[in-house]
């Protein structure tokens, strides 16, 4: 299950740093990256909210360097920016678990069907 994180996480960080994509799939990345995590782990519900707990826990380091270079480019207070990065964390974590309950439900249709 932690395999199916790195991916889910790696995917949401994929999709907001790109370039040009980022424009597009910023906001619902932490949706399709939970959603491929789920479906690797053929996620049920209870596990559909730890993987969205753990895709956030292991894009705070990604988030908080990405702040702490908007911090220093825009001369805002970084606790400006930490509360910034808190919100997404919670809502990265909230969708994470969403995407991640639907991939499992999809999976665990595909193989009982």
């Amino acid at each position: 299950m932690f395999r199916s994180c790195l991916v889910g996480a790696a995917v949401t960080f994929a999709l907001i740093a790109i370039p040009v994509v980022h424009w597009v799939t910023a906001l619902p990345s932490p949706f399709i990256g939970g959603y491929f995590a789920g479906i690797r782990a053929s996620a049920t519900t209870k596990q559909a909210f730890l993987i969205g707990s753990i895709i956030a826990l292991l894009l705070v380091v990604p988030v908080a360097g990405a702040l702490l270079v908007m911090s220093l480019i825009f001369k805002f207070s970084a606790q400006v920016f930490m509360v910034i990065g808190a919100v997404y964390l919670v809502y990265a974590a909230l969708l994470a678990s969403l995407g991640a309950f639907f991939g499992g439900a999809s999976a665990r249709r595909q193989s009982a069907g």
